[in-house]
């Protein structure tokens, strides 16, 4: 009875160990594997960046993407470079699904970035459909932005322009031409405050530019 016993417990030492062991053995096979897949898809979104920056290539960009997608699904990298080819393809609305995948997916330190370009997919988006919505969406994007200092000064560059494209498109629209004072103001306030705090930005001449005319235009309508 003591013999089989102890044959018995050896039987499940050796099973625990067994499994143990190949639990080892495939922990190390998946770490080793997404660390391979991990390395695939930031070679995969270098080569994306390239075909759409440098290249002007932006539907192979998306191939590459693509690839990249099937190896990481939950890479908030890899959809906010896919919402970005999208622009490059005229795809808003696709860019605006991506890019809010991207912000959804990425840790809170990473996500002004993604910000940036949903706001600008929600800019592009309301040139075309003169919503409400997506100027609203477009401004909670850029200040969601503002809360990165490095991304502070090109945040309100964009929602000066934003400002201003809206103040443009109500100008065309009005029977008399009217300019809406209100969105050319707001405009301005956005461009001072960049002009003023962050005098380096490297298109403050265009800043400057556009803020003289609104102060002309706002002259012209007193």
């Amino acid at each position: 009875m003591v013999a089989s016993t102890s044959a018995s417990n050896k039987t499940a030492v050796f099973a625990v160990s067994g499994l143990v062991a190949l639990a080892v053995v495939l922990a190390a096979f998946f770490f080793y594997r997404h660390r391979s897949n991990a390395a695939e898809v930031d070679r995969l979104i270098e080569e994306a960046a390239e075909a759409r920056d440098l290249l002007n290539d932006p539907s192979k960009s998306m191939v590459l993407l693509r690839d990249a997608l099937r190896l990481d699904s939950d890479s908030a990298r890899v959809h906010g470079q896919i919402g970005r080819t999208c622009l490059a393809l005229d795809r808003v609305s696709d860019a605006v699904v991506s890019l809010e995948k991207a912000v959804q997916l990425a840790p809170m330190s990473e996500q002004p970035p993604w910000h940036i370009h949903l706001g600008q997919a929600f800019r592009r988006r309301f040139e075309g459909s003169r919503k409400r919505s997506d100027y609203n969406m477009a401004v909670v994007s850029f200040n969601q932005a503002m809360d990165s200092d490095e991304l502070r000064a090109e945040s309100l560059y964009h929602l000066g322009m934003l400002a201003l494209d809206r103040a443009h498109k109500e100008s065309r629209a009005s029977e008399n031409g009217t300019a809406p004072i209100k969105d050319f103001e707001v405009a301005l306030q956005h461009f001072e405050k960049l002009m003023k705090n962050h005098p380096d930005f490297e298109n403050r001449d265009q800043v400057q530019k556009s803020a003289d005319l609104v102060r002309r235009i706002l002259a012209s309508a007193r």
